[in-house]
């Protein structure tokens, strides 16, 4: 579909330019895309049209999604320990094509898993120095029902040039991920939340005013029938009142 194609490729191309940078240095250009749709999917509790990094299971035909699961049924969120899971079948061996993971799937149905009968699309993002697996591509046929369902992306595709030429400012990946969810909440007809209100400033509370040049406390009047020695020591004149004192004990 058109409309998926030009918003995958401003995503591509978007993350082309603008890859997320790892620790050691490198340009993770793939992270970008796959940590984007990853975002939005969860966002809207794991309803989205386009599915990342979905691990499937091929040996079993047609391949299956490992998905969350949740009393015995697999849910639309994927599943956050696949490697164990692939490792619970006695044939599984790891590093020679018995789990593949395409780039992003889109399913018909956001609102079911993403098996082979839901998938409109395979699609596998190329970026430069990535080469094209032909036996990668026939396994995401397998998974998509068809080679004719799968589709590859690159900058030439997706004329990443003509669209650094023309006259717009550059887009972060945060800013384009809530794009595309906005754009998923309107596709789904589901209403979108309140904006959250503005932060009100509190004023700062007003200091003390300092005390004059020449200021001096004034001490209370000594209480009736007391009188006040250095140090602010009371004691009992002759007339004053002593029971009041004992009382005070």
């Amino acid at each position: 579909m058109l409309v998926d194609e030009n918003a995958l490729c401003e995503l591509f191309c978007c993350c082309n330019r603008n890859p997320q940078i790892g620790s050691d240095g490198r340009e993770l250009r793939q992270r970008c895309v796959e940590d984007t749709l990853r975002e939005v999917d969860r966002s809207i509790g794991w309803r989205s049209r386009y599915k990342a990094e979905i691990s499937y299971n091929m040996l079993e035909n047609p391949p299956t999604p490992f998905m969350h699961r949740e009393g015995g049924r697999d849910t639309t969120e994927p599943s956050r320990r696949w490697q164990q899971r692939a490792g619970e079948d006695e044939r599984y061996r790891g590093g020679v094509g018995m789990v593949r993971r395409p780039d992003v799937v889109i399913v018909r149905d956001p609102t079911r898993p993403p098996t082979t009968d839901n998938i409109v699309e395979v699609v596998e993002m190329k970026f430069p120095g990535d080469p094209v697996d032909e036996a990668q591509l026939a396994a995401y046929g397998e998974i998509a029902g068809g080679r004719n369902k799968v589709r590859v992306l690159d900058e030439r595709t997706c004329r990443c040039g003509e669209r650094e030429r023309q006259p717009q400012q550059q887009i972060d990946p945060n800013l384009l991920a809530w794009l595309i969810w906005i754009a998923l909440m309107l596709l789904l007809r589901r209403p979108l939340p309140p904006p959250r209100p503005r932060p009100v400033p509190i004023p700062p509370r007003p200091s003390p005013p300092l005390p004059q040049p020449g200021f001096r406390p004034v001490s209370p009047p000594p209480q009736a029938g007391l009188r006040t020695f250095p140090g602010n020591a009371p004691a009992v004149s002759p007339g004053g009142n002593l029971g009041g004192l004992m009382r005070l004990r």
